[in-house]
């Protein structure tokens, strides 16, 4: 674990025992260079952390809008931070289908960089890697059957035949590269076995509006839906992702539905890009692959659970991605986050409101599982008469909250490159 890294988690835990035992004293932390050391100042205090020490594991730790109540309660904001082990970086083998828009629209430039742009990113893939090509239209077709990662050479002519013509069906294609990671895990189909640990990613790119489905492929998850090509969609990426898919998507050009990549990407965990043209597929692809060699955990999830008569509601997620209502079940008293991969470069970040009755800690108790293995946190706050109580709050986790709302009240009215760049900004980290 990075000595950075190190200091957030140690920040969070001092800060924690500090507020349970009602001081108000300052905290400095500062890396004690070249001997693996973390000096931690407390008051007059200091504490020698050796990093060069037993692995420790996926982190927690918060940030609260306002750390002191009144003894009869009040509300605050918690911003909670993961913090990844990154010792598993570059471990998990990556599953990966390339799943290429080849639509009429996409003809000429634009078509023949999607399949350049495969093979670029394929060379950044090993032999202990998988990948497939999709293509979409009218229909959705497998071009390339699951291959290691270092045999490019076995598919590049049925890449290289890719044709652009017909319509633009993505729910096809969606549907088809889940056939393609089936095969990957080795499952029997509907990818319900042949369970594993890789890295399953489709990387989807469209230039143009879908104005075909295939609606019979996700009957289950889109029963009862009459609404917007974007919900129809969302609710489809949904289904890939309750089966540990993640999808990532890049319109091209002017002429895609930014709502209908959002809401794939907001609802299996993925991100959305903008792409000019055509030249910039490639990156896209390859920069995709770059960032899966740094995720080291898949399909974790947040459990919320609030203790001692509080309630938590609101649950925001603030990064990589903004998305004001993450995928959030209700189970009792508790709340289960869906959470994107574990990326140690680009961790997940969320936000809650917690509503406290009274005097009483721990507020809630947060939970990140991944795998059976836990991390946990013990959100806790300080109290003090009405008259005492420090007027003092941390406005960032309130701007966090507040960009997302205003992103989400404004997005219908940005261009698409505005509404990608948009969706991945202006989120600060503790």
């Amino acid at each position: 674990m990075t000595v950075r890294r190190e200091v957030e988690y140690l920040f969070g835990r001092i800060n924690s025992l500090r507020r349970s035992a009602g001081l108000r004293l300052g905290c400095v932390a500062s890396s004690l260079g070249g001997r693996g050391l973390i000096a931690v100042h407390v008051g007059e205090t200091t504490i020698e952390i050796d990093t060069d020490g037993p692995d420790m594991g996926h982190r927690l730790s918060y940030t609260l809008s306002r750390e002191e109540l009144p003894r009869d309660g009040g509300e605050t904001a918690c911003q909670l931070q993961i913090h990844p082990d990154d010792t598993g970086r570059g471990e998990l083998p990556l599953h990966v289908v390339f799943c290429v828009d080849s639509s009429y629209s996409m003809r000429g430039g634009d078509i023949e960089a999607a399949k350049q742009g495969v093979e670029s990113a394929v060379e950044h893939l090993s032999s202990d890697d998988q990948f497939g090509v999709v293509e979409f239209d009218d229909d959705a077709s497998i071009v390339a059957n699951p291959v290691a990662g270092n045999r490019y050479g076995r598919v590049r002519s049925s890449v290289e035949g890719i044709e652009a013509d017909g319509n633009t069906n993505i729910m096809d294609g969606l549907e088809k590269s889940r056939q393609l990671l089936d095969k990957m895990r080795g499952g029997g189909g509907f990818l319900s076995s042949g369970s594993t640990d890789a890295v399953e990613w489709i990387l989807l790119i469209s230039d143009g509006q879908p104005n075909r489905t295939n609606e019979s492929a996700f009957k289950r998850a889109l029963d009862g839906l009459t609404t917007t090509k974007a919900e129809k969609h969302g609710a489809a990426a949904g289904d890939l992702s309750d089966q540990g898919i993640t999808v990532h998507t890049a319109g091209v050009g002017s002429g895609y539905d930014p709502a209908v990549n959002e809401a794939i990407s907001d609802a299996s965990g993925g991100t959305m890009e903008h792409k000019n043209s055509g030249r910039g597929i490639g990156d896209f692809f390859e920069g995709q692959i770059r960032d899966a060699r740094s995720v080291v955990a898949t399909n974790p999830t947040l459990t919320l659970r609030p203790a001692n008569g509080a309630s938590v509601d609101n649950v925001m997620q603030e990064l990589p991605t903004k998305i004001k209502d993450p995928n959030v079940e209700r189970r009792g008293g508790e709340l289960v986050v869906d959470v994107p991969d574990l990326n140690v470069d680009d961790p997940p970040q969320f936000s809650f409101d917690i509503d406290v009755p009274s005097e009483a800690n721990p507020v809630a108790h947060a939970e990140l599982d991944v795998d059976g293995d836990t991390a946990t946190a013990a959100i806790e706050v300080g109290f003090a008469s009405a008259a005492l109580v420090k007027d003092e709050v941390n406005e960032d986790v309130l701007e966090n909250r507040d960009a997302i709302t205003r992103y989400e009240d404004r997005k219908d009215s940005m261009s698409a490159e505005q509404r990608a760049q948009e969706k991945s900004s202006g989120i600060t980290r503790e």
